[in-house]
């Protein structure tokens, strides 16, 4: 009967154990679950004091204090870092410990520092996001030139700007420079003015326009030229700097616009040097430039004649300043010669005096421009080489290496303006005249081009596709390397809600980020789940059930050997 009973004990007590084990487990972890919460800490950011820690149980929202409130200073709310950039949001679920910061504006002085010069103005007070309009000052003998952020008058200061902080503003200022003006003679208009005042140093500039009736009117038969400025004249369309640094006076200059008549026989008057629009009559001071028509056959240019006086037609590209009264050009020309060069001794000279005019305007010649070699007998071959240098009355002309021309050789030139008809070369006492016939050169057969085998395209490693490439041959081996950090390097930070710290220049109160490490006020780790307390609870009541079954069991079988 006993051994019956222990035999139904064996069954029921690890049955009961296993039913407790269960109980606690569906109890305790619900229950350790139900315990996390989190701290959220207000961190002021040097002004006022902070509200109490909220500890939030987790998954559930934090409740918005009541707004501090500090004298001369703005609070803009709270938000999600110490740089203030991002607003909190109360709404949100806590998941951790948070750190909620106090955003603050500070008023800020701006005081008006007026150098000694006008009269004081009033310091003014804004937030540091917001803008102050500029002061006006006014002085006697000077003039405001600007607000600057210092005293050296190196940083304008810009108004459409937030303050930002606490500032002194420097006025800066300029003796005042008096500009008169003269009219030159002119009727003034009803927009006329004397005179005008300008800062001391400033710089005028600009482009010269010819000036509105209603300012200065020119007197009949006159023209606008520029203005005049201590004796430099700046013409209509010219551009000007001029730095003030004195009283000074600016006249206005006009000029006789009466034409006068211009004729050119034989030729044409200019009124620019590119000679492409043509005029017949000038106002005293203006351009003139002169060219000549194509010569009669038989004819080309040898002098201009101005006023009867020659001029050298070469030399003329500057041209004739216009005077008060009517003007004359001849155009003179000379009949073309022939020429004979005797070239027995190897060299010999084109020496006609009329050779320095072989450059007219627009004009050149066949023989020869500068230098020039010509095949005289049409065989491909340069027979003789014609120097000539600008200036000299007379070429040089050369026989070349390896000619074998005998008797002589006539070229016939075709430039309206050459002074020859043709230019005779005698290689020989052969007096027969020969006129070359040129000798048409054959087309020569061009060459077979060679076919080239294009080489094999470079693979991205800069090998051909037909060569192999190991993988096994790559020189660097790239592996991931997962970098950790150890939290205990981080450096312990104080209390964040007991720091202070100075503005930004945007009036924003910055403090650095409090220190993630703190100890929480909580029963359970936020990120670990269930405490390691509890399990190790739960894995000594299972051991205990174990051995309170194995105790048991040697139990009964000490029993049955009794028995």
């Amino acid at each position: 009967m006993e051994r019956k009973n222990a035999f139904r004990s064996c069954k029921v007590i690890p049955a009961l154990i296993l039913l407790c084990l269960f109980l606690a487990c569906s109890v305790i972890v619900p229950c350790v679950r139900a315990v996390i919460t989190h701290d959220v800490i207000f961190v002021m950011n040097g002004y006022g004091t902070a509200p109490a820690t909220q500890h939030v149980n987790d998954g559930e929202k934090a409740s918005r204090p009541a707004d501090p409130y500090v004298m001369g200073v703005r609070f803009d709310g709270w938000y999600q870092e110490a740089s203030c950039e991002n607003k909190f949001d109360f709404s949100t679920p806590i998941k951790q410990k948070t750190y909620i910061y106090a955003k603050w504006t500070r008023q800020c002085k701006i005081t008006f520092d007026m150098n000694g010069h006008g009269t004081a103005i009033d310091p003014e007070y804004a937030w540091a996001d917001e803008t102050i309009n500029s002061p006006s000052p006014t002085d006697t003998d000077y003039v405001f030139m600007g607000w600057y952020a210092d005293k050296y008058y190196q940083n304008l200061f810009d108004f459409s700007k937030p303050v930002g902080k606490d500032l002194t503003l420097y006025a800066q200022w300029a003796l005042k420079i008096t500009i008169t003006y003269d009219a030159g003679g002119a009727t003034k208009g009803p927009n006329w003015i004397d005179s005008m005042t300008v800062p001391f140093s400033k710089t005028l500039s600009g482009t010269v326009a010819k000036p509105d009736a209603s300012v200065v009117q020119a007197q009949p038969g006159y023209e606008f030229v520029g203005f005049e400025i201590d004796g430099t004249l700046y013409k209509v369309g010219q551009s000007y700097s001029y730095q003030v640094g004195y009283n000074f006076t600016v006249k206005y200059v006009w000029k006789n616009v009466t034409k006068y008549k211009i004729t050119v026989t034989g030729g044409k008057a200019y009124s620019e040097k590119a000679r492409t629009n043509v005029i017949t009559e000038g106002m005293q001071g203006d351009p003139v430039f002169v060219s000549y028509d194509t010569p009669a056959s038989g004819k080309y240019v040898t002098d201009i004649l101005y006023e009867g006086k020659s001029i050298d037609i070469f030399d003329y590209d500057g041209g004739l300043v216009m005077p008060a009264k009517e003007v004359t050009f001849t155009i003179v020309t000379s009949d073309r010669k022939t020429a004979t060069v005797d070239l027995r001794s190897g060299s010999g000279k084109l020496s006609e005096d009329a050779y320095v005019y072989n450059r007219p305007y627009g004009a050149s010649i066949t023989i020869p421009p500068v230098k020039n070699e010509i095949d005289l007998d049409g065989d491909g071959t340069k027979d003789i080489t014609v120097t000539w240098n600008p200036g000299d009355p007379e070429a040089a002309v050369t026989k070349n290496a390896g000619t074998n021309l005998k008797g002589s050789y006539t070229v016939n030139t075709s430039e309206a303006n050459t002074p020859y008809k043709s230019v005779t070369y005698i290689f020989s006492e052969d007096a027969s005249v020969k006129t070359p016939t040129p000798t048409p050169k054959p087309s020569p057969t061009p060459k077979p081009v060679p076919s080239v085998t294009p080489a094999a395209p470079l693979t991205p490693e800069g090998t051909s596709e037909s060569q192999e490439t190991d993988p096994s041959s790559s020189d660097t081996d790239i592996t991931k390397t997962e970098v950790t950090t150890d939290p205990s390097e981080t450096s312990a930070i104080e209390d964040p809600s007991l720091g202070t710290s100075d503005p930004d220049e945007n009036g924003a109160i910055e403090t650095s980020e409090p220190a993630r490490g703190r100890e929480e006020n909580t029963s359970v780790k936020d990120d670990e789940g269930i405490p390691v307390i509890v399990w190790i609870a739960i894995i000594l009541l299972i051991l205990a059930a174990i051995g309170g079954g194995v105790f048991l069991f040697l139990k009964m079988k000490k029993n049955r050997k009794t028995k």
